[in-house]
């Protein structure tokens, strides 16, 4: 009698031998539960391993955001400190240029359908051979006719039809092209009387053209961009009243550590 025990996670292979079949099934199940309880004992193993490296893993990332949070936090600290030489070194002139509109027309035009052949009612494939039954029963002549008349004419109507399709396409996308470049006509004759007028001081346009200059400027965005402007055109002065960013609006966060903020 003769039992044999293998497990291919263990790479483990026994042959148990003996006169007495209870005692080889005896040995058998015993070294069935030595394996199955060794098994269990690595799987727990991997298993413990695994969580450390998942820890370490979190720790890691944990590491790597409160870093990037530090650097954010550093350079948004930078900015304020050096938000009043940033604005010096910007030139705010408005470039009447770069507000026309000079793009093309980003519609492609529609491409020629193929169409098929127009259809005459002469072509081949719509006369009638006559037959010799056709002689002796003339009025199946005359209805074979009339189905390959009928057959030309729902060809004739279809060509017709994809015809009108794609002449119709075509002259939607000359309508709207042509909308198009009167809109950008339009536009960029805006752009150019605003320039004339600022440029003859009108008080208007000197206030359109201080309120793009401020709504251009990049600032925080701690800060609300709110402002009111006024122009007086006997003393030429604008005023100018910008809310700025109150203390409690701008982040006091210097450094991450371990996800625990630091503050000023």
């Amino acid at each position: 009698m003769s039992s044999r025990l293998r497990i291919k996670q263990l790479n483990k292979y026994k042959s148990i031998k003996g006169p007495d079949p209870d005692e080889v099934e005896r040995l058998a199940l015993s070294t069935a539960a030595q394996w199955d309880d060794a098994w269990t004992r690595k799987l727990q193993t991997q298993q413990r391993t695994n969580d450390r490296l998942a820890a370490k893993e979190q720790v890691r990332e944990r590491i790597e955001q409160a870093r990037g949070k530090s650097e954010e936090a550093t350079q948004a600290i930078k900015n304020l400190n050096e938000i009043l030489l940033h604005t010096l070194s910007v030139n705010d002139v408005v470039d009447w240029n770069r507000l026309k509109n000079r793009s093309a027309y980003h519609v492609a035009r529609p491409l020629p359908r193929d169409l098929p052949s127009e259809p005459h009612a002469f072509d081949s494939n719509y006369r009638v051979k006559r037959t010799l039954l056709d002689y002796i029963l003339p009025k199946r002549y005359v209805r074979r006719q009339q189905r390959q008349h009928e057959k030309y004419l729902s060809d004739f109507t279809r060509y017709k039809e994809l015809e009108a399709a794609a002449e119709a396409s075509i002259r939607q996308w000359e309508q709207d092209r042509t909308q198009y470049l009167h809109e950008r006509e339009v536009q960029n004759a805006t752009v150019d009387r605003r320039r004339d007028q600022y440029l003859q001081r009108n008080p208007d346009a000197i206030l359109d053209y201080s309120e793009l200059v401020l709504e251009n400027s990049q600032y925080p965005e701690a800060f609300p961009k709110q402002f009111d402007l006024q122009f007086d055109p006997i003393a030429k002065t604008l005023i100018v009243d910008y809310q700025l960013a109150s203390p409690d609006d701008i982040s006091t966060l210097v450094e991450v550590r371990g996800g625990a903020p630091m503050f000023l």
